[in-house]
């Protein structure tokens, strides 16, 4: 695991490879390191290595949710949330990375459930009960259920 993990950080992983270690991170000054170089030099390579080492969080997150698109779908889209995480990370906050990331792939994620519902809105005109069925027969009859 401690050679897998180096592999990742310097980035030689191979491609298609499985981390097992979610803590990836676990020096925060090996994190800052890789920051630091993203944002000054804007070098690819730790870039890189902060979104591998960060995509066990993404499916952590992406399992909380049932949703009908499956969970290979919600990672796909809190992957894009990742991305945008350590892009837009700013080094001056107090969080640690990962702490934003969260919130980043959880705001990503309930914004595509938030379109898909939307798309199925016209759906729920066939719901036994119309307009007035509770919220939670609506949900069930599009296939949604909530963590």
């Amino acid at each position: 695991m401690v050679a897998e993990r180096k592999e990742i950080l310097q980035g030689t992983k191979k491609e298609g490879t499985r981390v097992r270690n979610r803590n990836v991170f676990q020096d925060p000054v090996r994190e800052q390191t890789l920051i630091r170089k993203m944002q000054e030099e804007q070098d690819r390579e730790a870039r890189d290595a902060l979104i591998c080492g960060y995509l066990w969080l993404v499916r952590s997150i992406a399992g909380r949710y049932d949703f009908p698109c499956g969970r290979e779908e919600l990672v796909s889209v809190g992957i894009l949330g990742l991305i945008k995480a350590v892009d837009s990370y700013d080094s001056g906050m107090k969080n640690r990375l990962g702490t934003y990331a969260v919130r980043c792939i959880m705001n990503e994620i309930c914004s595509y459930i938030r379109r898909q519902h939307y798309q199925c809105v016209l759906s729920l005109e066939t719901v036994p009960g119309g307009e007035d069925a509770p919220g939670d027969r609506r949900m069930e009859y599009i296939g949604m259920t909530y963590p």
